[in-house]
């Protein structure tokens, strides 16, 4: 899942959202509608955050996501503020692959 909301963000939880690689994220139920807090694994890459799971499990969290793409990121650690954030889904191997490329020197 990406989402990309620097110009909403200030410095300090830019820099947070840097170095930090856990926040928690609240989705909406795809049944419920209830809210649904879990704490989550994350990587920023080219200013856009990339959660993370256990390949091959099937997760709430993703399937929330894709029915609903909304959602709020609570930032924790280093600083702590509330982002809203919408998901797009990488799905396809291929388009996860071509997410990051990483830089040869």
């Amino acid at each position: 899942m990406a989402a990309d909301r620097q110009a909403d963000m200030s410095e300090t939880i830019q820099r947070t959202l840097g170095s930090d690689r856990v926040v928690d994220i609240t989705t909406r139920g795809r049944s419920s509608g209830e809210a649904r807090r879990i704490e989550i694994w994350f990587w920023r890459v080219a200013g856009r955050l990339y959660l993370t799971g256990a390949p091959g499990a099937e997760r709430h969290w993703f399937r929330n996501l894709q029915a609903e793409p909304g959602f709020t990121v609570h930032v924790k650690q280093s600083a702590q503020g509330d982002l809203a954030a919408e998901a797009i889904a990488l799905v396809e191997i291929r388009l996860a692959e071509n997410a990051y490329e990483p830089s040869v020197t």
